[in-house]
């Protein structure tokens, strides 16, 4: 334990460790050792006393083999590319995945090489490509943290380094137009991982229009395990950040994040700024425009006079890690600078011992 954690972290009751998680690491582990050492059979037997607790238990470990699968994928493509974006990452991750037609088929018996077979593969790439995405958002992910959380990826912004170096760009930009370009881009970076985080992107695989087609694809070509779950069909829809206007009424449906300075993003500009809230309001504003002009946002159809923003899902680059976990959020969190916390080990072994 480091100086960081307080007495009740250090002591924990019985029940409160997770057990569905616990049994699924030790099982998966106990697999994965079998089939690599032979000193077993790759199967494994387990009782329970009773039904729920069997389901429950049926369920989280279906879950953690889909996550695993995806995100093993993911690395195992990052590895052999280098980089991926917005157009050859579905594609990719799911040529990595090393699985079969007959496992994702509804019907298990269907020739590979039939159009129908097409259309399974079409449904399931654009599935795993909004898995992709919902997977970037801000969770809690110490049961099974993801690739970013254990420096396997990095999500980085197309161009974002030669905007951040351009003095002309930033004049206007209380707080900006003085810093150098390094602390600039990491501003900026912390702008549009704010928008990700919070699931603010512009893709299709996100809107409900889209949505709704893929519901239909994948309850015709999917079977139960790969699709969607029969009881639970909800896809989350992108995220909107929303600029207020003068309008009191606001949008009842989505999800919306307001973008001021006495929110998380303006608190965080105005103590890295060094600057009053009135200076923050306007430099929202200024900034919005900005990254617009440059291509890293879109701006919706506004709401009354509230103006709505999202991400521009070709702006993302995905890159291979180094292992190396990433510093704190600097929006969500307020640590000292240069505190870097410590990486699952387990969960980046995992990873990569899966992606193989």
């Amino acid at each position: 334990y480091t100086k960081r954690e307080n007495e009740y972290t250090k002591l924990a009751a019985l029940s409160t460790e997770g057990r569905s998680s616990a049994t699924t690491v030790l099982a998966s582990s106990f697999l994965r050792h079998a089939q690599k050492t032979k000193a077993a059979r790759a199967k494994l037997l387990t009782f329970t006393d009773n039904r729920q607790d069997a389901s429950l238990q049926a369920g989280h470990f279906n879950d953690f083999v889909q996550v695993a699968v995806l995100r093993a994928a993911l690395y195992r493509a990052l590895q052999e590319h280098g980089e991926l974006r917005h157009d050859n990452l579905a594609h990719e991750v799911v040529a990595h995945m090393g699985i079969d037609l007959s496992a994702i088929a509804k019907d298990p018996r269907l020739d590979p090489e039939s159009p129908a077979a097409q259309k399974v593969w079409r449904a399931f790439e654009e599935l795993t490509e909004y898995r992709l995405y919902e997977d970037l958002r801000r969770g809690w992910r110490v049961i099974q943290p993801n690739l970013e959380d254990v420096g396997l990826l990095r999500v980085e912004y197309d161009g974002l380094d030669q905007v951040s170096s351009r003095d002309d760009l930033f004049r206007d930009l209380p707080g900006l137009a003085n810093l150098a370009p390094k602390k600039r881009m990491q501003v900026l970076h912390a702008v549009l991982d704010y928008f990700r985080k919070r699931l603010a992107i512009d893709t299709s695989v996100l809107q409900e229009e889209a949505q709704r087609k893929l519901r239909r694809g994948l309850e015709q070509h999917l079977n139960e395990f790969w699709g969607l779950d029969p009881d639970n069909h909800g896809l989350k829809e992108a995220a909107v950040m929303l600029r207020p206007g003068q309008t009191p009424r606001f949008p009842r449906r989505g999800i919306f994040f307001k973008l001021t300075a006495r929110t998380l993003l303006g608190r965080y500009l105005q103590r890295t700024l060094d600057l009053d809230a009135e200076a923050t309001e306007h430099l929202i504003d200024k900034l919005l425009y900005l990254l617009t002009c440059q291509g890293f946002l879109t701006e919706l159809k506004p709401f009354q006079d509230h103006r709505q923003f999202r991400l521009k899902a070709s702006a993302l680059v995905w890159r291979l890690g180094d292992g190396t976990p990433p510093p704190p959020d600097p929006i969500w969190s307020r640590r000292a600078t240069g505190y870097t916390p410590r990486v699952n080990a387990f969960f980046q072994r995992f990873y990569r011992e899966a992606a193989q």
